[in-house]
């Protein structure tokens, strides 16, 4: 999750650096659980795996 973050934080601040000339998109297109999708509200499960696509427009 750490890594989902500074990935994240990377990008927001290069497009601040960039200007609003500079689209990016960062979507996490999914996860992967140990069994079934948690109910978020109701308790907390670690991510065992995720995969983050990072779309740049330019």
């Amino acid at each position: 999750m750490e890594r989902i973050r500074c990935l994240i934080e990377y990008f927001r601040c290069s497009s601040d650096q960039n200007g609003s000339d500079d689209q990016r998109e960062i979507s996490i297109e999914r996860y992967l659980y140990a069994g079934e999708q948690p109910d978020w509200e109701k308790q907390t499960i670690a991510i065992n795996a995720s995969k983050v696509n990072v779309f740049v427009g330019r």
